[in-house]
């Protein structure tokens, strides 16, 4: 997307210049102003650089506690629709993930060209722990599976979930990494 430039102007509260700069596109009101290279607004508060999407969240719900990070429901970082955005633990945040990392041969997240067997390999981490799900002919069969592994292991992953409301709030309690 084609960055729009906004001029320089002097607002007298945060909402005013966060608002000038965003704009709808589809169901997110995108950031226009400066982003970063990964697609985040940043913009000036009170003397301090700070992300679009943060300012957005604090202004509809306060301060960002401590080990807290934004979780973009809808995989667009520019994103600074407040119904779009969620508390979260780094953790979940990283479960929430929908790309393979950079550098994965196969486009699938969590599956990996084995040369030595000539075979996909499937794979998921959590919590600091390699789970193994197997070997596999096919992509897909690997896709399938590590997909099932996830399912079993991450509690925040809606992109894997079918049927389910991602624009429901996710419960940071006991069950949930401290934030």
């Amino acid at each position: 997307m084609a960055q729009a430039t906004t001029p320089n102007r002097r607002f007298n509260n945060p909402a005013d210049a966060l608002a000038y700069r965003s704009q709808w596109n589809g169901e997110c009101l995108e950031f226009t102003g400066h982003l970063d290279r990964h697609g985040y607004g940043k913009m000036h508060v009170r003397g301090r650089g700070m992300l679009a999407h943060r300012l957005a969240w604090e202004l509809e719900h306060g301060e960002i506690p401590d080990g807290a990070v934004i979780d973009h429901r809808c995989h667009n970082t520019s994103c600074v629709r407040v119904a779009h955005l969620r508390l979260a633990t780094h953790k979940l945040n990283m479960e929430h993930q929908t790309r393979a990392h950079h550098g994965n041969k196969s486009g699938v997240r969590g599956v990996y060209w084995q040369a030595q067997r000539r075979k996909w390999a499937g794979q998921v981490r959590h919590n600091g722990k390699s789970h193994y799900v197997g070997l596999f002919e096919d992509v897909a069969d690997a896709e399938t599976a590590v997909i099932a592994k996830r399912l079993e292991l991450f509690t925040y992953n809606d992109s894997d979930r079918t049927g389910v409301d991602h624009d429901r709030p996710h419960r940071l309690g006991a069950d949930s990494p401290a934030l």
